[in-house]
């Protein structure tokens, strides 16, 4: 989190962040009872914590699950209220199938995963072996029935005193799946439920990525007494949850440090990529919302951002792609450290005009115009909104410099979105010299991290 590189005396200073940061603990351990307790209360808000047996849990029907957090597949590390949760757990899978299943066999694919796995599938326990690193088991007719079938994981620690260990099944949908003899079906969606196993030890790690100003006060306070020419910034991912309030803490961060040096030195930074599901904007997303409050702290002086929507990969939150964000970074430093004007940058949004039932969206750096990544030239990731408020996937055209936005279903636009999701694989409009559009909205309205 970024609250973990900012002075204690600066988030002090801020009126969002000093009610919690004056009552943090002072030792160790008051730190632990505090990290358990208080994800306990924000993980299991409308339910007490029950210690649950797998054998009881498999019998349960489908709606029993509805309470669990939603989840999908993927580490437990980055996602939920409970990303520090260092232990056991429970995952569950309704699978919804017509009676023509039941007599079929299947081969049941469930991908990685560091811990052991006790597997149901309608209260019957059967047992998955690994075969090339993933877990499968080969089921016969008779296994799934018509109507909802629930899929029960019992994880297990695959050590006696729970540490760090990568809870979770991982994968995408080509090794997270069930396969038929006429049909896959694939499992590897957001349609998990999921629940420590608090029976079992647990605890909630406080690492210095989650515990306020500890890396600040290790890695950065030691050595602001050498001079640095800048400094290049790639973080976010664990502040989506609160993006709104990024618009303030992200600018905190920025100027403390300045002030820590006595140097208003360029700050470079990387917008976050593209990583899990593609919602609309009727959803929200506060990935977007995040990359949104990054672009807004352009508005200091100094300051460069490298767009990198299009090389991420949305189902590894650490994209392999490091070279095209280098290359970025440095362009950026080249125009803003260094004076060495060029349009190697990011168009970014500047303004939209409504009328006659279309939007025209101008944007920064298409000098030399722009251009759709697509062999049929058509332009993905619109979307536009009228008085409502209600989005509709939207068709674009490249007019000079400008972006025509429009469709049939929104007859007066007074919003246009592009790139407004957490992971916007299909955006495609990038200027000539192939940097991607940034992701805007040109409105204001609430959004699902506000208030958070």
């Amino acid at each position: 989190m970024v609250e973990c590189w900012i002075s204690k005396e600066s988030q002090l200073g801020d009126p969002n962040l000093a009610p919690r940061v004056q009552h943090m603990p002072s030792t160790w351990d008051g730190l632990k009872h505090q990290v358990d307790s208080t994800i306990k209360f924000f993980s299991f808000p409308n339910m007490p914590v029950t210690y649950y047996k797998p054998e009881e849990l498999a019998t349960q029907p489908p709606s029993f699950f509805e309470r669990w957090q939603k989840g999908s597949v993927g580490a437990w590390e980055w996602q939920g209220k409970w990303a520090s949760y260092r232990g056991e757990g429970f995952m569950e899978h309704t699978l919804r199938l017509d009676n023509s299943y039941a007599a079929k066999t299947s081969v049941l694919h469930l991908g990685l995963t560091d811990a052991d796995m006790l597997l149901y599938i309608n209260g019957n326990q059967v047992k998955p072996a690994v075969v090339n690193g993933n877990f499968q088991v080969s089921l016969p007719a008779g296994t799934w029935k018509a109507g909802d079938n629930s899929l029960l994981i019992d994880l297990q620690s695959l050590q006696k005193n729970p540490s760090w260990f990568g809870l979770g099944i991982y994968g995408d949908w080509t090794n997270v799946y069930t396969q038929f003899p006429d049909t896959i079906i694939t499992l590897a969606d957001n349609n998990w439920r999921m629940m420590p196993d608090m029976g079992k030890p647990y605890h909630f790690d406080y690492s210095p990525n989650n515990t306020v100003a500890t890396l600040y006060n290790g890695m950065i306070a030691p050595i602001t007494n050498y001079p640095v020419a800048g400094v290049l910034w790639y973080q976010g991912e664990a502040n989506t949850n609160k993006a709104y309030q990024y618009r303030t803490t992200f600018p905190l961060l920025i100027t403390d440090w300045r002030q820590k040096w006595g140097k208003d030195f360029p700050f470079l930074f990387v917008q976050i990529s593209s990583w899990g599901t593609m919602p609309n904007s009727n959803q929200g997303s506060d990935w977007a919302e995040l990359r949104e409050a990054q672009a807004m702290a352009l508005s200091l002086p100094k300051t460069g951002m490298a767009v990198t929507t299009d090389v991420g990969d949305m189902n590894n939150i650490h994209p392999r792609d490091k070279a095209d964000v280098g290359f970025r970074l440095a362009n950026e430093a080249l125009n803003t450290a260094y004076g060495l004007l060029n349009e190697n940058r990011s168009p970014l949004f500047k303004s939209v005009d409504f009328k006659d039932g279309y939007a025209l969206v101008t944007l920064t750096h298409t000098d030399d115009g722009l251009t759709a990544k697509d062999p049929y030239g058509y332009i993905k990731g619109f979307e536009l909104a009228g008085a409502d408020h209600k989005f509709y996937f939207a068709k674009a055209e490249i007019v000079g410099n400008q972006v025509k936005v429009w469709c049939d279903q929104v007859k007066q636009p007074v919003s246009v979105h592009y790139a407004w999701t957490n992971a916007p694989v299909e955006a495609n409009l990038f200027n000539k010299q192939g940097y991607p559009v940034g992701p805007f909205r040109s409105d204001d309205w609430k959004g699902v991290t506000e208030g958070k």
